[in-house]
Formats: structure tokens, C-alpha cells, sequence
């Protein structure tokens, strides 16, 4: 249930990018009202709300594409020169949130 909270949270930071100050004083403000929980796994460490947002913002970022140029597939489905580029303006919203709601939680450590 944690990880459906903290991939929600995520989610809607990154789809709302003007907020992502706010989202980031929700992530903290939570972080301090979850305990930790025993591991899933025999002798792993303990699942907490910080180390469970650190590996999706970890796999979110490691997903990122290495450039902003449309790639091969956006350009093969997209049907016009209009949709490539709002592929392309989605594309780089995205990238832009995720920097800046990881810009964000640095600041409130």
C-alpha cells in the first residue's frame, strides 16, 4: 500500500508541475508520519516511506530518456508534425517536473 501511495504522490507531482513545491512539503510532512516496516525479504533492510520514494524517483529518472529529441517510435506514430511535437513538448515537461520536484526534496533534507 505504501508503494501505491508514494507512486500516486509521484505521479501526480509530475503531471502537475507548478506544484511540485507543494508536493514536495507533502512528501516531507509524510515521511515523518510513516514508521518503518519490517523487510519483504529475509535479512533485507527495512521498508520506510523515504527509501521507497528514493527507488521510484530512482527508476523514474533512470527512465528518462537520454535526450530531448523525438525518437524513432515518436516519430513513427505520431500522424502529423503537430502531434510529434506535442509528444515532444509532453516529453520535456515530464523531464522538467522530475528535476524539479528532486530540486525540491534536496532542499527540505
Amino acid at each position: 500500500e505504501l508503494h501505491f501511495v508514494i507512486n500516486i504522490i509521484f505521479r501526480k507531482a509530475l503531471s502537475e508541475m507548478h506544484y511540485c513545491s507543494t508536493y514536495a512539503d507533502m512528501i516531507t510532512v509524510l515521511r515523518t508520519c510513516y514508521p518503518e516496516f519490517p523487510s519483504e525479504k529475509e535479512g533485507g533492510p527495512p521498508s520506510s516511506f523515504t527509501r521507497i520514494l528514493l527507488s521510484t524517483v530512482q527508476s523514474e529518472y533512470e527512465s528518462l530518456p537520454r535526450t530531448l529529441e523525438p525518437t524513432d517510435e515518436m516519430i513513427a506514430t505520431s500522424s502529423s508534425p503537430e502531434d510529434l511535437a506535442q509528444q515532444t513538448l509532453a516529453m520535456k515537461k515530464k523531464f522538467l517536473a522530475n528535476m524539479k520536484l528532486i530540486g525540491h526534496l534536496y532542499l527540505r533534507q
